[in-house]
């Protein structure tokens, strides 16, 4: 079963077991990022490295590799609203470069559009979409990165994962949110093009997560972002936000619920292609992700 941190939710989550070598590599992570943040709590407390704090805590958003499902629910600021479903293949970044595969399972109009994310080496990412009533794929491009998702307050850059070393991390201060102890740490492009000037974060002080978030674009503060801390999944060694808020200035809210996270050891390269993001669907991405 499921462990929340905090209280039981509702809702189905599936998994699927890992072997013994992959579960002692997750445990082994997390003992690595403990050495990162300092020996003790003392010393945690008394320097803390901000720099540390954010690369344990992509590692564990970013490091695994899954299969969800995903259900977003936008409300704009003029009332109307949107429901998006969607299925979502990634390979995180402790199995090489990160890859991510979006497949929109409803409402009927988007069913079949697919999003494929594919991580350089440099760490800059290529992005691909493919949308059935044009027949055809289209790169996505820097500029494009910042749009909206589909009428959502979620961008394509959001989707992306983020590494440590793309973003300065500065300190400052110690704050709590949600009930719980966090720092407080502002983060700016290191050498990266993206839709954000700086992103200034709430890093829980025990658990490797961002708890919230406020994204700043031309010096104004574009959103707000938050996860719920009673709706934290243990899975496999590491902490999954199963319910995430983003909140814009103009009363625009989206919700992010993912209600199943299927573990895997492993996904084929095979499954991050253009190919499979034209001719595929969910069934098959899903057929491709068991071999």
């Amino acid at each position: 079963m499921p462990v929340y941190y905090g209280f039981r939710a509702g809702g189905s989550v599936k998994f699927r077991s890992m072997r013994i070598a992959r579960a002692a590599r997750a445990i082994s992570c997390l003992g690595l990022a403990a050495v990162w943040i300092g020996a003790t709590p003392a010393e945690d407390a008394a320097s803390p490295n901000p720099q540390a704090i954010v690369a344990r805590a992509f590692q564990n958003l970013y490091g695994f590799t899954s299969v969800q499902r995903v259900e977003i629910r936008a409300r704009r600021g003029d009332g109307r609203e949107y429901v998006r479903s969607v299925q979502v293949a990634r390979r995180g970044a402790s199995d090489g470069l990160n890859r991510m595969l979006v497949r929109f399972l409803g409402p009927g109009d988007l069913r079949g559009i697919g999003l494929l994310l594919m991580e350089r080496p440099d760490f800059s990412y290529d992005a691909f979409l493919y949308q059935p009533a044009l027949a055809r794929v289209r790169r996505v491009t820097v500029a494009q990165r910042a749009d909206a998702f589909f009428g959502t307050d979620v961008f394509f850059e959001d989707l992306e994962g983020k590494r440590s070393t793309q973003w300065r991390a500065r300190l400052l201060r110690g704050e709590a949110v949600a009930g719980r102890p966090a720092f407080v740490i502002e983060l700016q492009p290191n050498g990266i093009p993206s839709g954000y000037d700086r992103v200034v974060g709430w890093f829980d002080r025990e658990l490797p997560l961002m708890l919230r978030a406020e994204f700043y674009r031309d010096g104004k503060k574009l959103k707000d972002f938050e996860i719920d801390p009673k709706r934290i999944l243990r899975v496999g060694g590491y902490y999954v936000p199963a319910l995430m808020t983003f909140r814009r200035a103009d009363a625009s809210v989206t919700t992010v619920e993912i209600p199943e996270v299927d573990l895997r050891d492993a996904l084929p390269d095979e499954l991050f292609t253009q190919s499979v993001l034209e001719f595929g669907d969910d069934r098959l991405d899903m057929r491709k992700a068991t071999r």
